[in-house]
């Protein structure tokens, strides 16, 4: 019977397995719906906007991405509601489904935010979704890829 090892020797025994078996796999070509669980062989960055409007995929605040915090809360909007219009230095409460109001380009998730005093404070944004290499291709990721013509 063999003694057993170290830690530090498994793990560089997997490192090696790594290198060897996992790093070298070749991409193929499947079709979106067998894409589930796979891992993309390079990146995939939209090329438009979808939907056409944008809507609020989750709870949260409407909020200009370039505004600094603490922004005033100006009010709030609801799925079926008119666009409202947001003025920098604001952010305003938004509900799943809702029109994002006119001049807003980010949704500050409800879990994100922290309001003190009618003031918003939360994380800084960045534009735009790309999948990378090696990101999982997930069901929620397939509506989305689909949506973008992949």
């Amino acid at each position: 019977m063999d003694s057993p090892i170290t830690l530090t020797e498994a793990l560089e025994n997997i490192k090696k397995l790594k290198r060897t078996y996992y790093f070298k796999r070749e991409s193929e070509t499947v079709s979106l719906n067998d894409s589930v669980g796979r891992e993309l062989s390079e990146d995939i960055i939209a090329e438009s906007m979808s939907p056409v409007f944008d809507i609020a995929a989750m709870d949260g605040f409407a909020v200009r991405s370039q505004d600094h915090y603490p922004l005033t809360i100006s009010g709030s909007v609801y799925a079926g509601d008119s666009i409202v219009k947001i003025n920098c230095g604001e952010a305003i409460a938004i509900a799943t489904g809702a029109l994002l109001p006119d001049g807003a380009d980010a949704v500050l998730k409800m879990e994100d935010s922290e309001v003190r005093k009618n003031l918003l404070y939360g994380k800084s944004f960045r534009n735009g979704k790309t999948f990378s290499e090696k990101d999982r291709i997930t069901v929620q990721a397939i509506g989305y890829l689909r949506k973008i013509t992949v």
